[in-house]
């Protein structure tokens, strides 16, 4: 196993464990050469078209014209290739051919690629077929949001048109996200970003924009790991990235652990169970019960320690120390890391306004330039914490923690199901389900006994409230569905959202699920309420016992 937590410096770290994550990269260029260099057997280029081009000669370093364009700058495909191996990552190096399947193989190679790199001009076409495997690629990430960084890597020395004609192309994807352009050749919108690159011996035009610098074949493989580092940083995702690597780094360990000596156990253990089926569960949970041992065993968390939290704020998490909300103190970013080192109990907060009483409800202010942007952050984090993500391809199901809205109960248009797992499945006919109204939060309201961050619609969330009270209880009737048979699964409506609907016809729009540890904390409440004996005790003796 790697230790990725050799590398104590958080300058470095990101990128050890970019190059750890890192694995194989697609190139696509029409103009690919082998280098004269290395052994002396080696084939001669198979075509005379792979033979670098006869380029006029460069002007000089005084010459204020546009100079000679350089559009078809070859790719020495071995050095390129041999750069990559160094790094530990499977370079493919893709010749483009000048017939219509080019896109489609390079679209199937970039669902396995962890990095994709397009030349601009390929057979004339002065940016169009690069366009088109982008596009392409962006339409089969969009459905999963995939992370994605796409280079383009070309003599093309115009590069603020590329840069424009890239903008229109990824403006039509993740509608809803921020299209944010670094540099003029930085493009990132939602999970994606795409870089432009020139290559070494591009002569460009005197744009006014600033231009990056050429980037050698040979330095490829380290630019484009930087700029995924770049891309990737940040605290949280730093810990995913690290835990995923591991993960992958240990997947033959998991596949052996897996071995077919089990199969015998896993078909006798089938058959003792009232419903065989449930078997196919208890793999999964054992499938994941490995791998949170691997991460348990890495501890990729380590990567958010206080070291990397003190670099996170000396860089663009620094709070803004001329801000009045909450600061008293100059010399915030010290007194931030001692409350993140020890704990708002163990340091004064003399330097806060209202002290303690405002860290309690607005500590996230601290690390953020606005309160909009602290409550998305809370909203974002309670959710990675106590609600399961869905990821594309599965439709939800109808099951404790199910988190639906309906407009069609008054007062009650949010709700949690309490259904035990159990009874979820193997339903025949009609089955009544046990639902708890849920109550929107506002911000002076602290009688709820338990609050839920839930993402109503992309970007907009909700704190609703949870009182576990029997008496609040509705049952709703579903009927199973064919597949998978005896679930109620939702439905998908035109506007790509999930529902479920009742055996009257009210639709209950599906809004999130809770993780179990905390459903069943919800649904044990509901149950305590209902096994409360209320005794009848000697009055004078009860009212003695609250004081």
């Amino acid at each position: 196993m790697t230790d990725h937590n050799v590398v104590s410096d958080p300058t470095n770290r990101l990128r050890t464990i970019a190059e750890s994550f890192l694995q194989n990269v697609v190139i696509l260029d029409d103009l690919v050469i082998m280098s004269e260099q290395g052994d002396e057997n080696r084939d001669p280029p198979p075509s005379t078209t792979l033979r670098p081009p006869d380029y006029p000669e460069l002007p000089a370093a005084n010459d204020k014209g546009k100079g000679s364009r350089r559009s078809d700058v070859p790719l020495t495909a071995d050095i390129v290739i041999d750069a990559f191996a160094d790094l530990g990552m499977v370079c493919a190096v893709l010749r483009v051919a000048n017939d219509p399947a080019v896109p489609e193989r390079t679209v199937r190679a970039a669902v396995r690629a962890d990095m994709v790199v397009l030349d601009w001009q390929i057979h004339e076409s002065a940016g169009d077929k690069a366009l088109d495997v982008l596009r392409r690629i962006l339409e089969d990430d969009q459905s999963n949001h995939r992370l994605r960084l796409i280079a383009i890597y070309t003599g093309e020395p115009d590069l603020g048109e590329i840069c424009r004609r890239v903008e229109e192309v990824i403006n039509n994807f993740y509608e809803g996200d921020e299209l944010v352009v670094d540099s003029p050749s930085r493009i990132t919108k939602g999970p994606v970003r795409v870089v432009i690159l020139a290559k070494q011996g591009t002569v460009r035009d005197h744009s006014p924009m600033p231009l990056p610098q050429e980037v050698a074949e040979i330095e490829l493989p380290q630019t484009l790991v930087d700029e995924f580092g770049e891309m990737t940083n940040g605290l949280l995702r730093t810990v995913a990235l690290a835990g995923v690597t591991t993960i992958r780094e240990n997947a033959h360990r998991v596949l052996a652990r897996f071995d077919q000596t089990l199969d015998a156990a896993y078909l006798g253990h089938r058959i003792l169970l009232p419903h065989p089926p449930d078997a196919e569960d208890h793999l999964v949970a054992a499938l994941g019960s490995e791998l949170i041992s691997i991460l348990d065993e890495d501890r990729p968390g380590a990567h958010a320690d206080i070291d990397a939290i003190e670099y996170w704020l000396n860089g663009s998490g620094a709070p803004d120390v001329s801000d009045p909300r909450i600061f008293a103190s100059a010399d915030v970013t010290k007194e931030c890391l001692q409350l993140l080192l020890r704990g708002i109990d163990a340091v004064d907060t003399n330097y806060i306004k209202d002290g303690k009483k405002t860290l309690k409800t607005r500590g996230t202010e601290l690390f953020t330039d606005c309160p909009a942007a602290a409550t998305r952050s809370n909203g974002n984090f309670a959710a990675l914490l106590s609600s399961k993500t869905r990821y594309p391809g599965q439709r939800p199901r109808l099951t404790v923690g199910t988190v639906a809205y309906s407009e069609e109960h008054d007062n009650h248009q949010y709700l949690l199901c309490l259904q035990p797992k159990c009874d979820s499945v193997r339903l025949g006919a009609a089955s009544g389900f046990p639902f708890l109204p849920l109550a929107i939060v506002k911000d002076d309201e602290r009688a709820l006994s338990y609050h839920l961050a839930v993402e109503i619609h992309k970007g907009e969330w909700e704190t609703l409230g949870i009182i576990p009270k029997p008496s609040e209880l509705i049952v709703c009737s579903f009927e199973a569905g064919p597949n998978p048979p005896g679930e109620v699964l939702a439905a998908e409506d035109e506007r790509g959202e999930f529902y479920f609907e009742d055996v009257v016809g009210t639709r209950y729009r599906w809004v999130a699920e809770m993780k179990e540890e905390h459903a069943f904390r919800v649904a044990g409440a509901v149950a305590s309420a209902l096994t409360r004996p209320g005794p009848n005790d000697a009055e004078w003796l009860r009212r003695a016992s609250r004081q």
